[in-house]
């Protein structure tokens, strides 16, 4: 298995200069890849002083629209920064990241997609597989932790590898999203009326989805979803066909990246093995070669097979248990609610009786 080397990479970093991760990133890359073309696509107004890269990019901050909570819709952002970073990429492969990722090595570089050479010709878009991050591809999601999708065609953007011409082919004709239409499309009465959950989630597609659904809508009629809760049985077939022949889903253990933000850096750097209900649904390395083995080589061995299947089981009784859970905990939420309600009651009378006491004895 050759390694690529990193002088015929060029790495699109993308998004905001933050504070403390970005400076981390980039000095990860020049560690790293060394030879590499660094390509640092941001916005015109930001801090890009003491930054180590090759070529800066600025653009117009399309402006990311408010969701609910602390949840911004941050697509035009994505679309704009990967866009204007892509045009300066002249290498022949291109490595596309967020401005918060780190890398603590270079496995990338090992051409993890010659060890998976057999691909359905019928679904085969990419000139070679490209690498995606496995946080947030998706096979299905919890919704507020209540409602089960299907999520196909829900390839990360946080991390993105192949050949330059796949990459910017992947990204070059997805438009901006209408603002804030489509981020409160389901606010809108018409499409209210069919939807089936709670109303902060608001938007059409997250933005991994809107990505995926709109390359892969190109070539296959199917993949164009009307939106995230348009889903049918044939699409989630098809969506799994189309991965199993153009990618390769990988996580920390298969390409040395992981996230820097506190609440992710656990999560990504033990991915293969973490479970739970929010984690169930990641479309993970083990799901990918799962696909392979199903759609493209009946005859690959899947590498320690007993821990694959292990881990399916136990993805598959997350959800199961996630079920009982909520039910097994209704009557025990009603009677701590009844607890709650007690003792507030019981502090109350006495608080009021300790007063009632003062005042009458202030009184005399």
């Amino acid at each position: 298995m050759a390694n690529i080397s990193s002088k015929d990479v060029s790495i699109v970093v993308q998004g905001k200069n933050i504070i403390d991760h970005t400076k981390k990133c980039l000095e990860s890359l020049r560690k790293n890849f060394p030879y590499a073309e660094i390509i640092f696509s941001t916005y015109d107004d930001e801090d890009v002083f003491g930054l180590d890269f090759d070529v800066l990019v600025q653009s117009v901050d399309p402006k990311a629209t408010y969701l609910s909570g602390k949840m911004y819709n941050n697509i035009n952002r994505i679309l704009t920064t990967t866009k204007a970073g892509l045009e300066k990429v002249n290498r022949q492969y291109c490595l596309k990241i967020r401005s918060d990722l780190m890398f603590d090595n270079d496995k990338i570089l090992s051409d993890i997609a010659s060890q998976f050479p057999l691909r359905d010709k019928q679904y085969s878009i990419f000139k070679k597989r490209v690498l995606f991050y496995c946080l947030w591809s998706r096979k299905f999601e919890y919704i507020d932790n209540k409602y089960y999708i299907q999520t196909p065609f829900h390839l990360s953007d946080w991390l993105c590898f192949g050949l330059s011409e796949d990459i910017k082919n992947f990204f070059s004709d997805i438009p901006l999203t209408d603002e804030p239409d489509y981020s409160y499309y389901f606010k809108n009465s018409e499409n209210r009326v069919q939807y089936m959950f709670e109303p902060n989630v608001t938007w059409k597609f997250p933005p991994e989805q809107y990505f995926t659904t709109c390359f892969f809508g190109r070539f296959f009629e199917q993949a164009n979803m009307k939106s995230l809760q348009d889903v049918t049985v044939e699409q989630v077939e098809l969506s799994r066909r189309i991965f199993a022949s153009n990618v390769v889903v990988c996580g920390y253990k298969e390409c040395g990246a992981y996230i820097q933000k506190h609440e992710y850096k656990f999560v990504s750097k033990n991915i293969n093995w973490l479970k739970g209900v929010w984690l169930s649904g990641v479309y993970r390395y083990a799901d990918f070669l799962s696909d392979y083995k199903k759609y493209c080589d009946k005859n690959f061995k899947i590498p320690n097979v007993y821990l694959w299947t292990l881990n399916q089981q136990i993805d598959s009784d997350a959800v199961k248990l996630s079920k009982h859970y909520k039910t097994f905990m209704q009557p025990i939420r009603v009677v701590l609610k009844w607890l709650e309600q007690f003792f507030a009651v019981v502090f109350y009378i006495i608080k009021i009786g300790f007063a009632t006491i003062k005042l009458y004895f202030s009184g005399k």
